[in-house]
């Protein structure tokens, strides 16, 4: 589905977009989180932990989730909805996790990303993203190895 970028706005997650969020991995067939943590995030850690979303005429379409502490940040999740996809949705919420921290000077960025996984691999590495190392057997659910990126920023 094709889109005006322009008409596109990111923004902090609140707690009355959560069912949207789990509604967004749905479409893609995937968990990577439960409700309770991101509540938890978004209460008990709200100081170290970073989530944004992308809006497209008041639709929740896309969203990205963050940890950080002091000068490193791990990213936890991408995910773009399903009719979504390859609009640079991903890309510009990556764009303003860059921008956040800078603001905050991290220093690092981290994320890990299932082997299989192409087009995120694609985007990362066009992103500056550098592969540094591969866990074996990561996922339990298939035993799959996770590539591991960094972003010097």
């Amino acid at each position: 589905m094709g889109i005006n970028k322009d008409e596109i706005q990111i923004r902090e997650i609140t707690q009355d977009d959560i069912h949207a969020l789990i509604e967004i991995e749905k479409s893609q067939n995937i968990v990577i989180l439960k409700k309770k943590d991101i509540l938890d995030d978004l209460t008990l850690n709200q100081n170290t932990s970073l989530y944004l979303c992308a809006c497209y005429h008041n639709e929740i379409i896309g969203y990205i989730a963050a940890h950080y502490v002091v000068d490193t940040m791990d990213i936890i999740s991408v995910v773009t909805e399903k009719n979504y996809e390859s609009n640079g949705i991903a890309t510009l919420l990556l764009s303003n996790i860059f921008d956040f921290a800078k603001i905050h000077e991290v220093k690092k960025i981290f994320l890990e990303v299932r082997k299989s996984n192409e087009s995120a691999k694609k985007l990362y590495e066009k992103c500056n993203f550098n592969m540094i190392h591969t866990r074996k057997n990561y996922y339990k659910d298939n035993n799959e190895d996770a590539c591991i990126y960094v972003k010097e920023i």
